[in-house]
């Protein structure tokens, strides 16, 4: 039985892969149609959110004392 061309792809990491997919995005939407671009725009703005690192919680942020 042969296997599937798609499991004979190297593994990419997800930081890379979705550096690429906003590259991609951000270049069709320079020659989208408008109903398009706002969709695009709005794709370009997760995969940006999804790319930027979170800051972990302050300290003062964590409660002290047992939870209730």
């Amino acid at each position: 039985m042969k296997n599937s061309p798609y499991l004979d792809k190297p593994l990419v990491p997800l930081a890379v892969a979705l550096r690429s997919m906003l590259a991609e995005t951000e270049t069709k939407i320079a020659t989208a149609a408008p109903a398009e671009k706002a969709r695009l725009q709005q794709r370009a703005t997760v995969l940006r959110e999804w790319l930027t690192p979170r800051r972990p919680p302050s300290l003062s942020s964590v409660r002290s004392g047992p939870l209730v």
